[in-house]
């Protein structure tokens, strides 16, 4: 039921007319109350459509285009703190490698899982400190208002953030009060109380008071709604009461329920639950002026991903994420009861509703059909609504509480669909919802395990092999025994709780007096396993307490290494490491470590670069072992396989001794003797680990924990940096390339003067007389002869291919001497061009190292086909600056145009032009010109080329056509 005033848009010639209705009636059905307000008022309103916020089109978009990229990067922009960042890197992510969307996804779930551990508030930046905010905000008070907001919603502590919460906060107080005709606007306008809104009624509103006449606004269409008079109101009593009563308003009683109906209709406004909340959302913003207030609330929308000036200031609660958690524990304590109530009293079927019934027996019977499919959808609910769904509908600005559990389920399944896809791609429907599941499945193992009984291990045969997924089964029983029999436990991957402490050392007190008797060495590892042993009342023995210290080991060994980038990763590839062995599963997660073992050696040349107060032989012996390892881990381990076909001892000493003696060339300066070798190496301890835990025994683990944080500080920078570079997301995603952090940087240094591949092989070359010279002679041979080879597509493929081979090779080769961080980073950068510009040679878009004057050259070219069949270079030239040139072909007749910046450019391609006009095996005719760079071979390609040649045109012709251009103008020099 609700009253409406059933005015009916009429367009035509920019005429607008009322249908009027002359009385005042419910219809037949009872929907309704018809309402003549053409005879009850004068005062006229136009309707504007809702706002959205960033988040709302992320997740209402099905198909994530190039907007929604630079939609995506401004959320993470706006909300990734460096906790965030930090957290990701150690959950085993490398955040410049993830997708805008898996990045925005995983960023999500960590902030829920933190704030559900209590982790949330972080502390100041050392970029943000107080005195900048003092001069941001004008006041002490107001700096450390704003410094609280933003700690307390766990956004980025920087000036950006600042500057915008301070600025939409001082707009917020510009506003005032609220008063009626902004309520009226706003109401009929359907618009969200956000501080822009507000801000646009203050002086909409206004304007509008003073004028009879409205309009339209979308869609040139509109209506006059006239102001209702009170006498006429009056007559609706009973109507009214009826209708408001219905209404799912929270905390309202009947005689305030009264007047805002009664606001509404004299207003104009249609009665409505609708309108209702919207009135009671707007009365209840009574704090414009309140600094702390508003920008708590400023602050908590831009954790939603909104812009600051978008923020709502209605929302009824203060942190999302508690929010969410509060919402999946009411669904998980409505009783059977609470819903026969609420079906009673016929009352939407919702959270808030259910939650808020009485717990009492009702007249409901148990084969209520209402009743059955209600408990149906609840449970339903219950095993879709995760924390992570639920923080996501909240940033949408979903009542969740408040929705009927029809469309909350809805809800929930589209919303965890859109997430699965984000993290594996948008596969079938029931491979999507296994891989869903089963990393879902994966995490929560993981999770538990360290917590469950140390015991646990006793209970696994030791004879037969187990998998985690056993692991986790027998220490959920354990756990279980131990909690109904209220008793304490020791558990399996922490240590020991202080309230256990004397307890189990009363128990326990003999332990060592055991392990010397039976001739075991006294260490912690063998002391949990004489514990776990008496726990299960199992014969100790050296052979038992080796057995059980094995299993703990491997057990702990697995789970740590197994972090959520891992399990993502495997899911990925249709593997469930519950159901593999333990065994199994250690040696996929051991072949699985290239990668990190990579970042760990960057990270610990970033440290060894900024730790003073080791020597220069130190640094040496160091970086020699980390190759070492490097090496070790190419052979598979075979060179510690024959250590054990030996006998002889695991230490670093004896490991140099054996891959030398397999012939692998190593670091001769890297003495036998040298105390960091003297080391034994531990089972179940990557060696990497061990060797920077010498490193920070020799400096000190304060400065290397610092270094730690520092490091991370510089890489999330510079992440937080590249997501302001939203032009070259565009370009990746016109060239069809995933738009990661990591791509970006890379796509950017390919086509840059400074950081192109050919540059960084030019600087790295200072290595060339350390390492293989095959490696740098095979390289400069593939250069020298690259564009000889431009006869036609195929001949230029293959030899553009055993270009980069070569370079590769060669990057490799510099990697295994590289001794700064600085230079890791540029053979990683190196890397990933070499893989691009194999990936864009299928396009015909090549990146060529040419010989100009003795320097080589970075070009650009691009061979084109279709309508556009032509040719277009571009290079930076030292003497001449920017070089263009553009080529198309119909018909056999080429049309050419050159571009230089400078005189003498101008004049050497002209005598480009004379040359190449004079063959006789193509007909070329070119113009020469003075001016910047023409649109290049970088931008040009926005979209994927249709190699169909149209217009009878030899592909062979194109390629020679490169080749002699690029040819004249070398040799002219």
């Amino acid at each position: 039921m609700r009253i409406d005033n059933n005015i009916e848009t009429i367009h035509s010639n920019d005429i607008y007319r009322e249908k009027n209705y002359s009385n005042i009636k419910a219809d037949a059905l009872g929907n309704g109350i018809k309402v003549d307000i053409a005879q009850l008022g004068n005062s006229r309103s136009m309707i504007l459509d809702d706002g959205k916020s960033i988040q709302d089109y992320i997740s209402e978009e099905s198909i994530l285009d190039v907007n929604t990229k630079q939609k995506l990067m401004t959320v993470l922009s706006n909300t990734m703190s460096e906790d965030d960042y930090r957290k990701m890197c150690e959950d085993g992510f490398d955040p410049s490698k993830l997708s805008m969307e898996e990045a925005v996804t995983i960023m999500d779930h960590i902030k829920t899982v933190l704030a559900q551990s209590g982790q949330m508030v972080a502390g100041f930046n050392d970029d943000l400190n107080v005195d900048k905010l003092k001069e941001i905000t004008g006041s002490a008070v107001d700096a450390n208002t704003i410094a609280q907001a933003m700690k307390s919603s766990d956004i980025p502590l920087d000036t950006d953030n600042a500057v915008k919460i301070n600025d939409a906060a001082r707009k917020a107080q510009e506003i005032g009060e609220i008063d009626d005709a902004m309520m009226v606007y706003m109401i009929k306008n359907r618009l969200v109380p956000s501080i822009d809104n507000l801000y646009m009624a203050k002086y909409s509103s206004t304007k509008l008071s003073n004028s009879y006449q409205g309009y339209f606004v979308t869609g040139m269409q509109g209506y006059y709604a006239k102001k209702a008079d009170a006498s006429e109101i009056s007559k609706l009593g009973d109507e009214i009461d009826k209708l408001i009563s219905q209404f799912d308003i929270e905390n309202a009683d009947q005689d305030s329920m009264r007047k805002k109906a009664n606001w509404l209709i004299e207003n104009g406004l249609e009665l409505n639950q609708d309108n209702m909340k919207r009135l009671v959302s707007l009365q209840s913003i009574d704090y414009l002026s309140n600094y702390e207030k508003v920008t708590s609330k400023i602050a908590m929308s831009m954790s939603q991903g909104k812009e600051a000036s978008q923020a709502v200031l209605s929302l009824n609660y203060n942190n999302m994420y508690e929010e969410a958690a509060r919402i999946r524990e009411e669904v998980n304590s409505i009783s059977d009861d609470q819903i026969k109530n609420v079906i009673a009293d016929s009352k939407v079927l919702s959270i808030k509703n259910l939650s808020s019934a009485e717990d009492t027996a009702t007249v409901i019977s148990d084969d209520n059909t209402e009743y059955i499919n209600t408990r149906i959808a609840l449970e339903e609910i219950r095993l879709k609504m995760t924390l992570d769904v639920n923080v996501s509908l909240l940033k949408r600005g979903i009542e969740l509480d408040t929705m009927p559990l029809s469309q909350l389920l809805d809800s929930l399944k589209q919303e965890q669909r859109r997430m699965d896809i984000s993290l594996f791609g948008n596969t079938n429907e029931a491979n999507l919802e296994e891989k869903s599941s089963h990393y879902r499945k994966i995490s929560q193992v993981i999770y538990d395990i360290p917590n469950m009984p140390a015991s646990t291990i006793g209970r696994l045969k030791l004879e037969e092999e187990y998998t985690l997924l056993k692991v986790h089964e027998l220490g959920t029983d354990e756990k279980a025994r131990y909690e109904s029999a209220g008793e304490k436990y020791e558990a399996l991957m922490t240590s020991p709780r202080s309230d256990m402490g004397d307890s189990i050392k009363k128990a326990f007190a003999n332990v060592d007096d055991i392990l010397s008797d039976i001739g075991l060495e006294l260490n912690d590892s063998n002391r949990k396993a004489v514990r776990i042993l008496g726990y299960n009342s199992m014969e100790i023995t050296a052979e038992n307490v080796e057995k059980i210290r094995e299993r703990t080991e491997d057990v702990m060994n697995v789970v740590s290494k197994l972090t959520p980038s891992k399990t993502l990763e495997l899911v990925r590839q249709g593997i469930n490491p519950l159901e593999m062995s333990v065994d199994e599963l250690s040696l996929i997660l051991d072949k699985m470590q290239s990668a990190e073992t990579e970042e760990k050696f960057s990270r610990f040349l970033y440290k060894l670069d900024k730790a003073g107060e080791i020597t220069a032989s130190e640094r040496e012996a160091y970086i020699g072992i980390y190759r070492l390892i490097n090496r070790l881990e190419k052979t598979d381990g075979a060179a510690i396989g024959a250590l054990i076909d030996s006998n002889r001892e695991i230490s670093l000493s004896s490991l140099l001794s054996s891959m030398r003696s397999r012939g692998v060339k190593f670091n001769e300066k890297i003495d036998d003797d040298y105390g960091l070798l003297d080391r034994v190496i531990k089972k179940g301890e990557s060696i990497s680990d061990q060797i920077e835990q010498a490193f920070a025994d020799r400096i000190g683990h304060n400065v290397n924990d610092e270094l730690n944080q520092e490091y991370i500080k510089d890489e999330y920078k510079a992440y937080m940096e590249q997501l302001k570079h939203t032009n070259t997301a565009y370009e990746l995603q016109a060239e069809q390339e995933v738009v990661t952090v990591e791509n970006m940087v890379m796509h950017e240094a390919f086509y840059s003067t400074e950081n192109n591949l050919y540059s960084i092989l030019n600087r790295l070359s200072k290595y060339s007389d350390k390492t293989d010279r095959n490696a740098k002679k095979e390289y400069d041979e593939k250069s020298k002869e690259i564009i000889d080879k431009f006869e036609d597509r195929e001949s230029a493929l293959n030899a553009y291919h055993e270009l980069v081979d070569s370079a590769e090779n060669l990057n490799n080769a510099y990697y295994e001497l590289a001794d700064s961080i600085i230079d890791i980073k540029q053979i990683k950068l190196c890397h990933m061009q070499l893989s691009y510009a194999r990936n864009m040679s299928e396009q015909e878009k090549y990146m060529i190292p040419l010989n100009i004057n003795g320097e080589i050259t970075p070009v650009n070219l691009t061979v084109k086909h279709g309508e556009d069949k032509g040719v277009e270079i571009s290079f930076a030239d030292s003497r001449f600056g920017q070089i263009s040139a553009h080529f198309t072909m119909v018909d056999n007749q080429i049309t050419g145009m050159a571009v230089s910046e400078t005189r003498d450019g101008i004049n050497v391609l002209n005598q480009v032009a004379h040359e190449l006009e004079k063959r006789t095996d193509m007909s070329v005719k070119m113009n020469v010109i003075m001016g910047k760079e023409m649109e290049n071979s970088k931008n040009s390609g926005y979209e994927i080329h249709n190699n169909a040649d149209n217009n009878n045109v030899d592909t062979g012709t194109l390629y020679k056509l490169a080749k002699s251009f690029l040819t004249e103008f070398s040799s002219q020099n």
